[in-house]
């Protein structure tokens, strides 16, 4: 028969696991709805900004773009040779549920389709992310120097800093391509893993966002000033930027809506489990009185016999 105290300690002990589990889940419920609305906010400035460059007359299309010598090689072709970059965005904290390891093994997968013959980096931006590569892929990891891991991140600031060094290894010819792999924030219960092609980046326009009109153009007839070059020089640094704002921005949307289904389900089981220890205290206690109550009228009986 298990002891009364054991029990009581342990109800006491699974109820403050509640207490704890139903506060975080109050508190990544409160961030998961500001973060829905910089999600909503981030996607209509993308897209606002997409159809800008598509009404404006700018053309995008890659073998246009080619035979311009002021562009760099990496906005329309990537070197074979030289590695292709991972950027990674998963959580910055744990009891995340599965959303980490989702997105590990996504990246993983899409390392494999390219090939033995290509060699690989990858770059974790977020914290969770970057603890796995550097423990199990060291050998392929290269942190971004510079880069911190707090949770109150000026997501824009820092995707202008990523873009950068980026541009940075692709000048120097360190690198020969890149793609960003996040979790895609679809509601509070589901996320998935979403990747795109940031350079060449002419590719990635061309394939996200052209499907209509077969291009990446605009219209004809439409005088562009000060330039051509300059202004989708220009556009090219405003879109990539936000590209990467939006990937950080999804990737935190979908750490607190994974959290906050984690904490749920936590609070759930510590609830569940509450109600059988008090069920188990409660016949425990009615056993050891009937016990008790027992040996008093044998012991009563006995004495009346003697």
């Amino acid at each position: 028969m298990a002891n009364l105290k054991d029990i009581k300690n342990r109800i006491r002990g699974v109820s403050s696991t509640h207490k704890i589990t139903s506060a975080m889940k109050l508190i990544a419920t409160a961030k998961l709805r500001h973060s829905m609305e910089a999600v909503a906010l981030i996607r209509d400035y993308e897209d606002t900004l997409v159809s800008a460059i598509n009404w404006s007359g700018i053309d995008l299309r890659k073998e246009k773009i080619e035979g311009i010598a002021e562009f760099p090689w990496y906005l329309t072709k990537e070197k074979k040779k030289k590695p292709h970059v991972f950027f990674v965005l998963g959580a910055n904290r744990g009891l995340c549920g599965s959303y980490n390891s989702m997105i590990i093994r996504e990246t993983l997968a899409l390392a494999r389709k390219l090939g033995q013959d290509r060699d690989v980096l990858f770059i974790p931006l977020t914290l969770k992310s970057s603890e796995y590569f550097l423990k199990n892929e060291f050998d392929r990891t290269k942190p971004l120097p510079g880069l911190g891991f707090s949770n109150k991140h000026d997501y824009m600031a820092t995707a202008s800093y990523v873009v950068d060094q980026t541009m940075h290894w692709l000048e120097g010819k360190e690198i020969g391509s890149v793609s960003v792999v996040f979790g895609k924030f679809v509601n509070a219960l589901v996320q998935k893993v979403e990747h795109f092609q940031l350079f060449p980046f002419f590719r990635s326009i061309a394939d996200d966002r052209s499907a209509e009109e077969g291009r990446a153009g605009g219209r004809k007839g439409i005088l562009v000033e000060p330039s051509f070059v300059s202004l989708t020089k220009s556009v090219v640094n405003s879109l990539a930027r936000v590209k990467v704002c939006r990937a950080f921005v999804e990737s935190d949307t979908c750490e607190q809506a994974a959290r906050m289904t984690m904490m749920d389900s936590a609070k759930r089981n510590a609830e569940n489990l509450i109600d059988k220890l008090t069920l188990q205290y409660n016949r425990t206690r009615q056993a050891n009185i009937t016990n008790e109550l027992i040996e008093i009228v044998s012991g009563t009986n006995a004495m009346l016999q003697e």
